[in-house]
């Protein structure tokens, strides 16, 4: 714990402990021992021969990923004692009628379970907040549906078995560097424009097959979660970097957005050329891409860039293209809606409907990563029979593929890029 009553029975934080005074943990009443060593934070410890357990029976998270964020709020705030029916405990935050959760250590299912009933039975909302900066969880943008799509190699496997409907229960998961170590001073700013914001949260929405699938419904800036309790004056409504684009030059299109090595091995739709079929490995030469040749801005051309000062809003699609901007220029306020271009992902169908001369395409699904052949017989049997047969490849940069045909499934969702085709002579 960081947090301790001293003799007066006052909340002492273990930054502000004197080495003379006795302090006691005010769940147990227990006399506690500072811990002020060089490796983990400095807090408060039970003796070796403690019942807090026994009176308490949780336990808590002693991180320095922990402290780091309970830090971030008041210390009245921080480490506040409930007492229901018998029961005794202490949360890391309460705030605004709501409990902040930080677990970055271990956690049975059990017990998470408890404190949120704990808790909601009490009428307070429960916040958790994950560390999943090390679950190797991989996110991107689906623009079709303004979700966040993720999936996760070893996730916690209890947040499975969660009501995300719940309206007293929200969680999220950290998955990049927090604001007080990219920015250590961002609290003493006075210009908001000066902060460093990152989407580096996303909320677990719904889940979409089981819990190593799940959406969330928007990127989050840890520095957005503190700002929700505690207003920061600087910002005086403005709206969070991260969400748009700031600056009118960068107002660009997506050429690749998909989470696949490897991103220039596959057929897209070139506005310029006006040609659906068109590969990504050609895009080197044209005047419209960015510095990085990941971004086209052919569409937006003869946009009067200079005269702009305010990127209200920017809406795009699943591909990542924009959709709809809305400018401020100077005291004018102008809104456009842009052509709906073809989507990089379709369906096997689709390919095979769009393209009736190939004889023989690679496909690469965007889900499972899994690449597959199939001939332009199967292509052709697909649209008659709806019934997908191919070969499937061991990796992306092998140039065979199985000699046995499998069915393949999924054929009629769109998650399936080209990745390279033959058509015939």
């Amino acid at each position: 714990m960081y947090i301790a009553l001293n003799s007066k029975k006052q909340r002492i934080h273990i930054s502000d402990a004197l080495e003379d005074d006795k302090y006691y943990c005010p769940v147990c009443d227990e006399e506690v021992i500072k811990r002020k060593g060089t490796i983990n934070a400095h807090h408060f410890a039970h003796k070796n021969n403690s019942q807090c357990l026994e009176k308490d029976g949780w336990h808590y998270d002693m991180s320095d990923w922990h402290y780091d964020w309970q830090n971030q709020f008041p210390v009245e705030n921080q480490e506040v004692v409930f007492k229901s029916d018998n029961k005794i405990h202490r949360e890391d935050v309460f705030i605004n009628d709501t409990v902040l959760e930080f677990q970055h250590s271990p956690i049975t299912e059990e017990e998470f379970n408890d404190r949120n009933e704990f808790y909601n039975n009490l009428g307070y909302k429960v916040i958790w907040i994950f560390d999943a900066l090390e679950k190797e969880l991989h996110h991107y943008r689906n623009y079709r549906d303004d979700d966040i799509n993720c999936s996760w190699s070893h996730p916690i496997k209890f947040l499975g078995n969660v009501n995300y409907h719940n309206p007293k229960l929200d969680v999220y998961l950290q998955i990049g560097e927090a604001i007080w170590y990219r920015q250590p001073d961002y609290k003493k700013l006075k210009d908001y424009k000066e902060l460093a914001i990152d989407g580096n949260v996303i909320k677990i929405s719904k889940l979409d097959d089981g819990i190593k699938e799940f959406s969330s419904d928007d990127y989050y800036s840890d520095f957005e979660l503190i700002d929700k309790f505690i207003p920061f004056e600087s910002r005086k409504g403005e709206n969070y970097f991260y969400k748009k684009i700031t600056n009118i030059h960068r107002l660009t299109d997506e050429i690749y957005n998909y989470d696949i090595e490897d991103f220039y091995g596959f057929y897209g739709y070139c506005p310029l050329d006006n040609d659906e079929f068109y590969n990504h490995k050609e895009c080197h030469g044209c005047g419209y891409l960015d510095s990085n040749c990941m971004r086209c801005n052919y569409r937006f051309r003869n946009l009067k860039k200079d005269r702009v000062s305010e990127i209200i809003d920017v809406k795009y699609d699943r591909d990542g293209r924009v959709i709809y901007v809305k400018l401020k220029f100077d005291n004018d306020i102008k809104e456009y809606n842009l052509e709906k271009l073809p989507t990089y992902t379709k369906t096997l169908l689709e390919f095979a409907e769009k393209k009736n001369n190939v004889k023989v395409a690679r496909f690469i699904n965007i889900k499972t990563g899994k690449i597959i052949q199939m001939t332009g017989y199967g292509l052709r049997m697909l649209i008659k029979n709806k019934k997908c047969i191919g070969k499937l490849c061991s990796d992306n940069s092998s140039q065979k593929a199985s000699s046995q045909e499998f069915e393949i499934y999924n054929w009629d969702k769109p998650i399936w890029l080209l990745k390279w085709f033959v058509e015939n002579d």
